[in-house]
């Protein structure tokens, strides 16, 4: 379609030449069919791209997420029968345990780490990969309880949000992939249909929908570091690194807020 534009605007060049203006224009017109048409077809195939890259992507995510989940739950389940350990045998042998748990804990967000790349290289989503980042900092957290043998319910609790995180994120891709595929059977239906953007990682509503969870889940640790002062099982100090990290959270979030209402403004 290029070659031709292209030898229409050598012939109009030519009748230009010769003061042919009406069949100049003529030309002129069949090169700007010719390149629209280029267009449309270029458009097309990086569309086709686009949408095999998501395919791909979405694909390798669910994947991965499954599989945290997976181990995370046998985490967990260790780590709530551990902590059925009467307080007097609690000895150097469940120090040991609880430091294997830890270590386990450790290999699943290296797991995170090479899941955080793939959300950094597609570049589309903000809320998703935020979530991602929140599930690697408190699997750290509990990497790090687990370490110094902390098995109780505030550990717990966090390993149940990390679970509950997870869900939402293997539920929003999984939404993301039925998106996905309605939209491709809508194009093939009617080709003049298709969109001319490309389709991002994620919609907007699940995107709307994992902030809210994210803020929610911020709201909860508030309530639950609250709960633990008062009841006098830590104290506000030894809690105080864990209160800047919930503080630097609520501020991310914010900033994921305050630029999808910027971008949706543009």
């Amino acid at each position: 379609a290029v070659e031709q534009a292209r030898k229409q605007m050598r012939a109009a060049i030519e009748d230009l030449k010769q003061a042919k203006k009406e069949k100049a224009k003529d030309k002129q017109f069949a090169a700007i069919a010719a390149l629209e048409k280029a267009k449309a077809e270029l458009e097309k195939i990086l569309r086709q791209l686009r949408e095999e890259e998501i395919e791909r992507v979405l694909a390798l995510l669910e994947a991965r997420f499954r599989k945290i989940l997976r181990l995370q739950k046998r985490v967990y389940d260790e780590t709530v029968a551990l902590d059925q350990t009467v307080v007097e045998a609690r000895d150097r042998s469940f120090e040991m345990d609880a430091n294997r748990l830890s270590e386990k804990q450790s290999k699943i967000v290296g797991l995170v780490d090479a899941t955080l790349v793939l959300f950094r290289n597609e570049g589309s989503a903000v809320a998703l990969p935020e979530a991602s980042l929140q599930l690697r900092e408190d699997m750290e957290l509990v990497m790090v309880r687990l370490d110094r043998a902390d098995t109780g319910p505030l550990t717990q609790q966090i390993m149940e949000d990390i679970i509950e995180s997870l869900e939402e994120i293997i539920g929003a891709i999984e939404k993301s992939q039925q998106d996905q595929a309605q939209r491709k059977k809508a194009e093939a239906a009617n080709q003049s249909q298709a969109g001319n953007s490309d389709p991002p990682l994620v919609d907007m509503l699940a995107e709307l929908k994992m902030i809210r969870s994210l803020q929610w889940r911020v709201n909860r640790r508030t309530a639950r570091y609250q709960e633990v002062v008062l009841t006098g099982r830590s104290s506000r100090a030894d809690l105080l690194p864990e209160l800047k990290k919930l503080a630097d959270r609520q501020q991310r979030i914010e900033k994921i807020a305050r630029d999808i209402v910027l971008e949706n403004n543009r």
